[in-house]
């Protein structure tokens, strides 16, 4: 099993292993037997292990197919931007190879699905309205007022100026969330590009980047096989990184929270997708999986009230 750089030059290699996964840290999830797996970093070098036969559907949610049907294993993978992200080219393994654009909210985002017939690149930019800009509306005032109410002794001030690099966030938080716009996910068909839904780091992945100009919004809020997808909200962190995107299905809405307007805010604020979001606010590596786990840290910090 070999590693290359982006000019075809030997990074490592690993003997007796071959490819199943190619994940978005730029590492690979390798066996050498078929029963075991090995999760080995962008050095080659080995970090974890799985079982071989835990197959990732096509959201990554890990799932092993046995005699009294599939049994989910409730762990995830994230899947790099490629048009070989799994051997046999996508996650059926028929031999097709499908490109995974990148991630969002930490689910792939694949170039074959728009989920829905209308769900097609257009130049809509759809306000949010109806109950969904109701129940949003309701949830960033009581947002508001909650941040408001926050003293210098309150656990969210404290874990913010706990870290310099996050300190001078705080004083902005009222005003990332009263500034930002919501529009309606579903009905929104402008490309991602021109939502200014992607950062530096996609611009940088030579083979994902040209498609942000042809993947409509609204993309991310549909699954391959036509519901819900997982994604609950994304945000703008382009300028003037003040618009968000909520999925309007009715399953969705009841994932929309404070924390989710909060959450999408930062990306507003900070520039920031969710692996550098989640490490800004945690110093860790963000776990593979949906990003709700950045909702669960500014809960557990105090910086949501009830929800």
């Amino acid at each position: 099993m070999i590693g290359f750089d982006q000019g075809g030059g030997l990074r490592w290699s690993v003997p007796n292993y071959y490819a199943m996964i190619a994940t978005a840290d730029g590492g690979v999830i390798a066996t050498s037997d078929g029963v075991s797996a090995t999760i080995f970093d962008k050095n080659g070098s080995a970090v974890g292990q799985m079982a071989a036969n835990a197959v990732p559907n096509w959201q990554g949610q890990l799932y092993v197919a046995g005699a009294g049907g599939l049994d989910l294993a409730y762990s995830w993978v994230s899947f790099g931007a490629s048009f070989a992200a799994a051997a046999g080219g996508n996650p059926s393994g028929n031999g097709t190879s499908v490109l995974n654009i990148r991630l969002s909210e930490g689910l792939p985002v694949w170039s074959l699905f728009g989920g829905q017939p209308k769900c097609a690149l257009g130049a809509d930019k759809i306000l949010l309205g109806g109950s969904p800009l109701q129940q949003y509306s309701d949830l960033k005032q009581k947002l508001l007022t909650f941040l408001g109410s926050l003293t210098p002794t309150s656990a969210c001030e404290q874990f913010f100026n706990a870290n310099p690099s996050l300190m001078l966030y705080y004083p902005l938080l009222k005003v990332a969330v009263k500034n930002q716009v919501p529009y309606d996910g579903l009905l929104s068909n402008l490309s991602m590009y021109d939502a200014g839904e992607w950062t530096q780091k996609d611009q940088e992945d030579v083979d994902a980047w040209p498609h942000f100009r042809t993947s409509p919004i609204c993309r991310q809020f549909w699954s391959d096989w036509g519901d819900w997808g997982g994604t609950v909200a994304v945000a703008q962190v382009q300028p003037p990184s003040t618009d968000v995107y909520i999925a309007t299905q009715k399953k969705a809405l009841t994932y929309l929270t404070q924390s989710t307007i909060l959450h999408e805010s930062l990306h507003n604020l900070t520039g920031l997708g969710d692996v550098d979001l989640y490490y800004l606010l945690t110093g860790k590596k963000l776990p593979a999986g949906p990003t709700v786990v950045i909702n669960t840290v500014l809960e557990q910090h105090g910086c949501v009230g009830a929800q």
